[in-house]
């Protein structure tokens, strides 16, 4: 008669022990919720800012993404295929465009490398580099998705987001935010 009584405690056991894990789950799912402000840098989303991000220009020297105006950056990496087809995009898109607000090309390879795939797809823009080794730091996840477009308000505050291919869309935004502004 004991034999079953074991097994009723034994079982027991496990359903509190998958109570506690449920539990414990539910604690960190809140705390990822209320820590919205603060990006994880793996994904980032509109609201998020990036002006924590560690870049540096095509001279080498450390420089932010907060530069007082509004600033489309675009990240890339030489040896992404997506990148390649979306290259004659953004070029035409920053022909076309003109200087309203400020362009940044992006990478996570070595400065000579990105200025290089830069040159080579003739793109009007600042040509930076970022150090990506730390898995889930800012500038890990502001380069782990290639061809991506961040579009900027002078802050550093993320105002749209997206694949390469969307580009002439995203940008939009910023005329939008400057209509809002004007009262038009």
């Amino acid at each position: 008669m004991r034999w079953p009584m074991k097994r009723f405690i034994s079982k027991n056991r496990v359903v509190l022990a998958l109570g506690l894990l449920a539990v414990a789950q539910l604690v960190v799912l809140g705390f990822r919720l209320e820590s919205r402000d603060a990006p994880s840098g793996s994904w980032f989303q509109v609201g998020d800012t990036l002006s924590g991000i560690r870049a540096f220009d095509s001279s080498g020297q450390e420089a932010s993404l907060v530069g007082g105006d509004p600033t489309v950056v675009l990240v890339f990496h030489s040896e992404c295929g997506h990148c390649e087809d979306v290259a004659p995009l953004w070029r035409a898109w920053k022909t076309a465009s003109g200087p309203d607000f400020r362009t940044v090309a992006i990478s996570s390879e070595p400065l000579k490398s990105a200025k290089a795939y830069a040159a080579q797809h003739e793109w009007d823009a600042g040509v930076w580099t970022v150090e990506a080794g730390r898995l889930g730091g800012l500038e890990h996840g502001l380069t782990s998705r290639t061809p991506w477009i961040f579009v900027l308000d002078e802050t550093g505050v993320i105002l749209a987001e997206g694949h390469g291919r969307r580009i002439v869309e995203l940008v939009a935004v910023l005329g939008a935010e400057t209509r809002e502004v004007s009262g038009t």
